[in-house]
């Protein structure tokens, strides 16, 4: 497991932070050798250690204020990586790189910080998702006691702020009067509404799922708690209505909901040749840059139940019909003319990017 995430962060840093390093040529090829990496840039070739790669990537990165409004949606995509790699690796000085951040977070960040503002809240969550992963992995080691302080505040801060959004911030909707007991009254509706003027009415959204991941990572924490509780069985009831295995055991969620969205309108085109009209598709699934999120999300809800319960089975089933569709219909096996083929829809449609 070590070793694959080792390969995994090597080939995340390189892509994700090239922007950072002194060259912006374009990378043709990323060989792991233990524990140093070649990075190809046109006909040369870099050796570059682990530990150098995180000094010119993540330690960078990770120093600067990134709960701000332009980089915490980033903040919280790029650093999830690096931070279970911390983890997983042991690697006290990255982890302490973490705590230093939180900490800053919660004495100045937090005072940027607007749940209730509609187009600031998919961002937020992003970031928040990273700071219950960081208070999941902590568990599983040696803290200070100025650090398990850091946490308690950091795992009362959280609940604060998904308390607000589940049952207090009324909740968006489109075409719609907003739902005026939060997010709670949202998602039930869309679970109990299955004829609406447009399918993407039901659409379970990003921030509903971060915030049901966030829970199940809080809950973790705060067994007691009767609002995670709520979240995370409404989350059960969420997967396991709007979730579909097919007969391979690949998994899918809602699919056909974004049919009728105007983002699909042209779903039909396998490129930009002779476009004349719209053409969409039925029962689509969700494009894959988005549903990249669906394995760790799963993994908190997975964790947030017992083991052996059905709850904790079925999600740990959802993870595994993830991987099997990934490398079945997304990853698609190489050709001597493409190095890298990969479709943009979950369940293999769309067209190709190379």
């Amino acid at each position: 497991m070590k070793l694959k995430l080792r390969v995994l962060l090597m080939v995340f840093l390189v892509i994700s932070f090239s922007g950072c390093t002194e060259t912006n040529s374009e990378i043709e090829k990323v060989k792991s050798d233990k524990n140093d990496v070649l990075i190809g840039y046109g006909s040369k070739y870099v050796k570059k250690s682990e530990n150098e790669l995180w000094e010119l990537t993540v330690k960078e990165y990770i120093e600067s204020d990134l709960w701000n409004e332009r980089d915490r949606y980033d903040a919280g995509h790029f650093l999830m990586v690096p931070m279970h790699y911390a983890f997983q690796s042991e690697n006290t000085e990255m982890i302490e790189l973490f705590q230093k951040h939180f900490g800053a977070f919660l004495k100045t960040g937090k005072n940027e910080i607007d749940i209730s503002d509609d187009s600031q809240r998919l961002s937020i969550l992003h970031y928040y998702y990273l700071i219950s992963r960081y208070l999941i992995l902590s568990e599983n080691i040696d803290l200070s006691y100025e650090v398990k302080i850091l946490n308690k505040e950091l795992n009362q801060y959280l609940l604060k702020e998904i308390n607000k959004i589940w049952v207090e911030i009324p909740a968006w909707q489109w075409d719609s009067p907003y739902f005026e007991e939060g997010m709670r009254e949202r998602v039930l509706w869309k679970l109990e509404n299955k004829e609406v003027d447009y399918s993407y009415y039901r659409a379970i959204i990003d921030e509903e799922l971060f915030t049901m991941a966030i829970a199940a990572d809080l809950y973790q924490l705060n067994s007691e708690d009767r609002m995670l509780l709520d979240i995370v069985n409404i989350a059960y009831k969420t997967f396991k209505s709007e979730g579909h295995f097919d007969e391979s055991n690949r998994w899918l969620f809602q699919i056909g909901v974004w049919d009728d969205h105007p983002d699909y309108a042209y779903a039909g085109y396998l490129n930009k040749e002779n476009i004349k009209k719209q053409s969409p598709i039925t029962d689509t699934a969700m494009d894959s840059s988005h549903f990249h999120r669906f394995p760790l999300w799963v993994k908190s809800l997975e964790d947030a139940f017992l083991e052996k319960t059905k709850e904790n089975e079925m999600f740990s089933r959802i993870n595994k019909g993830i991987e099997k569709q990934l490398f079945e219909k997304v990853l698609v096996v190489p050709s001597k003319k493409r190095t890298v083929l990969q479709t943009n829809k979950l369940h293999g449609w769309y067209k190709w990017f190379v």
